[in-house]
């Protein structure tokens, strides 16, 4: 009996790479254990399952191996690249071992191709139909024919993410029918439907999801099903060899503070964060006071928009009349004697149902009716600040123009140099975020971030006051906060206990240098931060116990 060595050599080769393949697996297992911590069955079941078909493989004839493995090592490299948390470490590797077993199946194809009756390899559709006609045996067919699905469905998903950023067949319902539809076919033997019904489910959700006011981007189903922690931050790693993270689930604070004098890198960081975000899934919202972040695409708002939410709570009840009042004091730095004027003429006037715009001349006559010299001058100062911020709301908008599922940046550069009218905007902005997140409920992800640049410029009154917060509450309802400034103030140091991690690039503000020794109760900080080079930044994770490590933007 004659041996045909070239198969044994072929599938002697494919083994190793399978085995390799299965320890790729099995490290990726481990590395997420060492990671997080934790032991997931879903997960665990999942690789399992992966590795039982890989043995399959192993034990089936040289034909199934040769025509399923490259189409079957895509989908699960296309999954790793959708999903893992740590695919830059596997994904090199699972590529390279793809396009060897490309070039194996192609010998091997060549190879056999008297015995699969192939004459000529110019018509890809009529090689395949062929191969599929000679295996007869349904778990060899039931693999060709999954893993051509999932073929067709993730080259289709890449292809759209990279001219959309956006994945639209990984919808569960959708991704099973097409996978229970494989197998309905193996059975049935109906092998001339295959691509038809490959087809029928895939653009049947991009029908859905086109008409669809939701479109999850590619983490999200596994966020929502494996419980996912972290998303990767592209291009910044910590302790040389690791990516930074960003809390995703509200059992750790999703808060983060960074602090560096300028030019260090804080805005390329905070864009960097802002984009594998939103990539994942999660909107982003952005407070830009000099105009920086709008090379990010996102959609810009103007800070008015927030003008009808602000005026209809006037309206509403006395206690937000009040905090308006006390939001006025604090923006203009008002005096008691101005505040009780202030809180007697807009109590009287939103009784009375009047338009907020005219405010400014119904104080002008209130002026003309005063006798009272001192009463007089305090009318005209306010009159003075109420101009100046009611001359803004040219056009009060009835609603914010914007979804609070879709990242934008508020483009508070156009207020100008007014800070006074900038801390009402700021302030009204996220108190609006904050409400509508306690509105949600209780969840155990992140769905939104806030990212505040330059914070230093307007972390002062009611802001500070609504921050804190936040930092402390916000978690529980899906919310976390980046705030990025120069330096650490006094109200700042408030927020440490709060945050998950602070990332700190160079600084020089010796004050801000001496309450981060107090913080870290190090000593040699100082020298430390005063060596770090433009875009090095020292990461410190305060979730658990705590870790200092050196950080690095790779690129801008």
């Amino acid at each position: 009996m004659r041996i045909d060595t070239s198969q044994i050599y072929i599938k002697l080769l494919l083994l190793i790479l399978i085995l390799i393949f299965i320890s790729q697996q099995i490290m990726y297992i481990l590395v997420y254990i060492k990671i997080y911590n934790a032991y997931d069955k879903i997960f665990f079941i999942s690789a399992v399952f992966i590795m039982i078909a890989l043995f399959i493989l192993m034990i089936s004839p040289i034909e199934v191996i040769l025509t399923s493995l490259p189409m079957f090592l895509y989908s699960v490299s296309y999954l790793i690249y959708l999903y893992a948390h740590v695919a830059n470490i596997l994904y090199t590797d699972i590529l390279s071992t793809i396009f060897l077993l490309m070039i194996i199946s192609i010998y091997g194809l060549y190879r056999f191709r008297r015995k699969l009756k192939i004459r000529s390899f110019s018509n890809i559709f009529v090689v395949l139909s062929r191969i599929f006609y000679y295996i007869k045996d349904e778990p060899g067919h039931l693999l060709i024919t999954e893993g051509l699905i999932l073929l067709l469905l993730s080259s289709a998903d890449i292809l759209l993410n990279y001219i959309t950023g956006k994945i639209f067949f990984t919808k569960p319902e959708n991704l099973l029918g097409a996978l229970i539809d494989g197998i309905f076919i193996t059975f049935i033997r109906n092998r001339k439907i295959i691509f038809t019904s490959v087809f029928s489910w895939s653009f049947t959700p991009l029908l859905y999801y086109v008409s669809s006011t939701h479109i999850h981007t590619r983490p999200r189903l596994y966020r929502e099903i494996f419980k996912e922690k972290s998303v990767v931050i592209d291009d910044v790693v910590v302790d040389k060899q690791a990516n930074l993270m960003i809390n995703v689930s509200t059992d750790l604070s999703p808060h983060m503070l960074v602090i560096g004098s300028t030019g260090t890198g804080k805005t390329v960081l905070s864009k960097k964060i802002s984009r594998s975000l939103v990539k994942n899934n999660i909107p982003v919202i952005i407070f830009d006071l000099h105009n920086e972040y709008k090379d990010l695409g996102f959609k810009r708002l103007d800070p008015r928009d927030i003008t009808g939410i602000m005026i209809n709570d006037i309206y509403s009840n006395r206690d937000s009349l009040n905090e308006f009042i006390d939001v006025i004091r604090a923006s203009f730095k008002l005096g008691a004697l101005q505040t009780a004027y202030l809180q007697d003429l807009l109590t009287r006037y939103v009784e009375e149902r009047r338009s907020i715009q005219k405010l400014p001349e119904y104080l002008e006559e209130e002026i003309k009716r005063q006798e009272d010299p001192e009463a007089q001058r305090v009318l005209r100062s306010l009159h003075m600040y109420l101009k100046l911020l009611f001359s803004e709301i040219s056009e009060i908008k009835s609603d914010v123009s914007w979804r609070l599922d879709e990242p934008v940046t508020i483009d508070l550069s156009s207020v100008g140099r007014n800070n006074f009218l900038t801390d009402i905007y700021v302030y009204y902005f996220i108190r609006y975020i904050w409400r509508s997140a306690r509105e949600r409920g209780f969840t155990r992800n992140l769905n939104q971030m806030i990212i505040i640049d330059e914070a230093h410029n307007i972390l002062r009154g009611k802001i500070h006051e609504l921050l804190s917060t936040i930092f402390r509450e916000g978690r529980k309802f899906g919310l976390g906060l980046i705030v990025i400034s120069q330096q650490i103030s006094d109200e700042m140091s408030e927020y440490i206990n709060n945050i998950g991690k602070i990332i700190i690039f160079r600084i020089v503000d010796m004050k801000t240098i001496e309450i981060l020794q107090k913080i870290l109760d190090d000593e040699n900080i100082s020298r430390d931060l005063l060596r770090l080079r433009e875009l090095e930044f020292y990461y410190i994770d305060l979730t658990g116990e705590r870790q200092i490590f050196r950080g690095k933007i790779l690129r801008i």
